[in-house]
């Protein structure tokens, strides 16, 4: 996890559940934007590039959760413009953003400060051995003790 803040406000925009969940599926990858559901925050949504980024006021700074939900070649360039449009005085701070991004941000004159990490791994290849495949072996036995039921999701793709 990284914190990135800007260098050096808007009106937000106002954007539905259902658009929020639009956006979430077509391009939430940072394993922090599920909480974008939960709560209030305001939108920043430019009409180019396509995409939005969640934000709260606290103090004189603008903090983003995640990433900006858009295409990955387009989240400089919207950040760029949020950072554009904020007010004298205000800071743009990213919290929780993706290491992936850091390199377009520093280039773009942000600095980054990494607090922290994410442990990620594909679930598509990952075979536990050992320990691992006990402790898997006795949750899904616990689970089917307890009658818990469980079931494939197959409505997309793991992007990469």
């Amino acid at each position: 996890m990284l914190l990135v803040v800007a260098k050096p406000a808007l009106a937000p925009a106002a954007l539905s559940r259902e658009d929020v969940l639009r956006f979430l599926r077509r391009f939430g990858r940072n394993t922090n934007s599920f909480l974008l559901t939960y709560g209030e925050c305001d939108w920043f949504c430019p009409e180019q590039p396509l995409g939005v980024i969640p934000y709260v006021r606290s103090g004189r700074s603008m903090i983003v959760v995640g990433d900006p939900l858009c295409g990955r070649e387009d989240a400089a360039s919207l950040l760029a413009a949020l950072t554009e449009q904020a007010g004298n005085g205000q800071r743009v701070v990213l919290l929780l953003a993706s290491s992936w991004l850091v390199g377009d941000l520093r280039a773009a004159g942000y600095g980054a400060l990494e607090v922290g990490s994410d442990a990620c791994f594909d679930l598509l290849n990952w075979a536990p051995r050992g320990n691992r495949a006990k402790k898997v072996r006795s949750a899904t036995n616990l689970a089917r003790r307890s009658d818990v039921t469980a079931s494939a999701y197959g409505g997309g793709r793991i992007s990469r």
